[in-house]
């Protein structure tokens, strides 16, 4: 159907002509006038432009209506339309709600009208605002800095431009909030993934701790969760003090009375303990407690996990050793890579609390389409 069709840049400068200075209408319209902006943006032309979106509007317009996909509200506003799911007849169908839409509420219209467009009234004095028509809306992260390039905020984001602009909603003489007068650039980066994010996030926030962020302190772990079994063959849990001469803790702890605490906890929450084995044989009842163990600790002692992400044509390789996160790095063309090369470029990290309890979160969410490596000694594993 569109094999004789042109390209969008043989048309571009047409359709620019068509768009300059109007409102873009469209039924969720991040979708269209996002590939809009794209295609524009590959072509190294600038457009934005004031949007409307015809599924919010029609929510607030036509409340308590079956669904708002254009199919249903066609037939709930009896719309005649043909040739849907064709870009003309959903056109037309876009056309003919709007135009109820506005019949019924003009004044919601203009309310609900988006600007895209960036002032430097909004931003403070020096601050380098217009590179952030660079900033691609995309997975990543970005720290807000002020005096001497100082972090005062830092955070991670599924959409890295509407983030950095959400600060600055409000014309700067407006601003309630003191501390973003004070800021003078930003920097941001992509990333693959948020977990990937979060990382360097937690790392930024640890090494400057920038006063916006909730501080982060980082304990002495003095006892460990230990895994051992009896002489019966009954696996057991115990607390005990980490030494060196003793095998890993699968879980670390800064307090005697945070470890007890916990251990407690694990056992009321999978409702099960020792008195369990009078009616389990060491079999049954180890594969219960093992199964209620892998929610609480890594897959293996020293393993990889590895995320991969085709459209991004990058691998994210998170290190595990001695059950606790060390580091990770994005590879490419994980296949060409020795795992002795993949080392090398591992960033370290520092596991919190909370990186500790995002991590196995992200783990059991995305079990199925991660790889785990088992490494069964990191010094050698380049062997």
């Amino acid at each position: 159907m569109v094999a004789k069709a042109p390209t969008f840049d043989q048309i571009a400068p047409e359709v620019y002509k068509i768009l300059e200075q109007h409102i873009f209408v469209a039924h969720n319209v991040r979708f269209d006038y996002g590939f809009i902006k794209a295609a524009f943006s590959k072509l190294d032309t600038r457009f934005r432009s004031p949007h409307l979106c015809t599924v919010e509007l029609s929510r607030k317009v036509f409340p308590n209506l079956p669904s708002y996909s254009l199919g249903k509200l066609c037939k709930s506003l009896d719309i005649q339309v043909k040739d849907r799911h064709r870009a003309y007849g959903d056109t037309l169908a876009t056309t003919q709600l709007f135009k109820m839409i506005w019949e019924a509420d003009a004044e919601r219209v203009l309310l609900d009208i988006k600007p895209d467009e960036i002032t430097s009234n909004h931003f403070p004095e020096g601050f380098n605002f217009e590179d952030i028509e660079s900033v691609p809306e995309t997975t990543g992260l970005y720290v807000l800095n002020g005096e001497e390039s100082q972090p005062v905020y830092v955070s991670r984001t599924k959409n890295l431009r509407n983030s950095i602009l959400s600060h600055f909603k409000t014309p700067l003489p407006q601003q309630k909030n003191q501390w973003i007068q004070t800021l003078t650039s930003f920097t941001f980066q992509e990333f693959p993934s948020e977990m990937s994010a979060m990382l360097i996030e937690s790392k930024i926030v640890l090494e400057h701790q920038p006063e916006r962020n909730k501080a982060i302190k980082i304990y002495k772990n003095r006892f460990g969760l230990y895994v051992e079994e009896n002489d019966d063959g009954y696996i057991q849990l115990k607390i005990s003090e980490i030494k060196q001469s003793i095998d890993c803790p699968i879980v670390k702890f800064n307090s005697l009375n945070k470890a007890n605490k916990y251990l407690v906890q694990f056992f009321e929450k999978i409702n099960l303990n020792e008195k369990h084995q009078d009616f389990f044989s060491p079999k049954d009842y180890n594969k219960l407690l093992r199964t209620s163990l892998n929610n609480i600790t890594y897959p293996h002692q020293n393993c990889w996990v590895i995320e991969s992400k085709s459209y991004f044509e990058q691998s994210i390789v998170y290190s595990i050793q001695d059950y606790e996160l060390k580091g990770f790095a994005m590879v490419k063309n994980m296949q060409s890579n020795d795992l002795e090369d993949i080392s090398s470029q591992m960033q370290e990290i520092i596991e919190t609390s909370d990186v500790r309890r995002s991590f196995l979160q992200f783990i059991r969410h995305k079990k199925s389409s991660l790889e785990i490596i088992e490494m069964n000694n990191f010094s050698n594993h380049s062997e």
